[in-house]
């Protein structure tokens, strides 16, 4: 059994708050999109992973794949951070301790109609913590507003 697990959604932005998180606007798994190859003005995103505070994990990582298959690294957490976090959660008498990778893509390219997945790597193990299907429909998804784009996307 894996000493960790992760989920990941998708939305309009993602906003730091003074205790904890805001998310707008969070996408369904499948968003029609008007034509292809279009791109997303913003694109949230908001993982969060358990571990284990027995664990022996030594690192953390996160990117997007696209449905053309390239990679936007997301951010990620080094062996002292993880190991003060389980130390600290433990300490608490928590059963797991929580991680969160969070950013935003501007200008997130479609380029082909499919699946674009958040994969979280820990230590040697990767996993699809969540998914997005981009498909040309007649009704576009009211909070997906895609834009016809040729821009590289940038990640904060």
């Amino acid at each position: 059994m894996r000493d960790w697990n992760a989920v990941c959604l998708f939305c309009e932005d993602v906003r730091e708050e003074k205790h904890g998180d805001t998310l707008l606007g969070i996408f369904p798994d499948n968003i029609n999109v008007t034509a292809i190859p279009s791109a997303m003005p913003k694109l949230g995103v908001y993982v969060r992973i358990h571990i284990n505070v027995d664990s022996k994990i030594q690192s953390i990582s996160a990117k997007l794949r696209t449905s053309t298959g390239e990679e936007m690294p997301f951010g990620g957490f080094d062996a002292a951070k993880i190991k003060n976090t389980l130390a600290e959660s433990s300490q608490k008498g928590a059963p797991t301790a929580g991680f969160i990778i969070r950013g935003t893509a501007v200008n997130f390219p479609i380029k082909t109609a499919g699946r674009s997945s958040m994969l979280v790597k820990i230590d040697d193990e990767e996993i699809i913590c969540g998914s997005m299907n981009f498909q040309v429909g007649p009704n576009p998804s009211a909070t997906a507003s895609p834009q016809p784009s040729s821009q590289s996307p940038s990640v904060s």
